[in-house]
């Protein structure tokens, strides 16, 4: 039984992968938990990683076991406050172009404490993360294709920022 339901979730992607071509959309389709081909990630599930207002989990999977990753060596929980964004969030129509969070590459881990954050960004920073922000309550780290970049904002504005090396 559980084969079959696999196959007919299979059709069912392939033929929304059929309907967008069609229309002529992006193949970067917005997916839900069930639809995912899940990589088989130990601490998180991938509804955590949705998108509150949508639903929708279009989270990159070499990330994501990346981020697993990061919770192994870390040893402690690791909350996501926001995973994947869709272009229609309040916080991505602020921006001037899509964030990395719309393309499945970013999250926002929750900080309790300080020794807590400097675990993760040690980790972070070790496992090739290349976008790293420290804000007061968080932390968002991304894997852009771009330069590696850590910035520091406040409640307000970023207030230091520079290139990783």
């Amino acid at each position: 039984m559980a084969t079959y339901l696999a196959q007919v979730e299979d059709q069912l992607i392939n033929i929304k992968k059929i309907i967008y071509v069609a229309l002529g959309l992006s193949l970067s389709i917005p997916i839900f938990a069930s639809e995912v081909k899940q990589a088989k990630l130990e601490f998180f599930k991938y509804e955590e990683f949705a998108d509150r207002r949508t639903g929708q989990v279009n989270m990159d999977r070499d990330f994501l076991l990346k981020l697993d990753e990061l919770r192994r060596l870390c040893g402690f929980p690791i909350h996501i406050n926001s995973g994947y964004r869709a272009r229609e969030h309040p916080v991505e129509l602020h921006k001037e172009k899509p964030g990395t969070h719309t393309q499945g590459i970013a999250v926002d881990i929750r900080a309790i404490n300080n020794h807590r954050r400097k675990i993760i960004l040690e980790h972070a920073r070790s496992l090739g993360f290349t976008g790293i922000g420290i804000y007061p309550r968080h932390i968002h780290i991304d894997t852009r294709k771009t330069k590696r970049v850590l910035w520091v904002r406040d409640k307000y504005k970023v207030t230091h920022s520079g290139v990783l090396n």
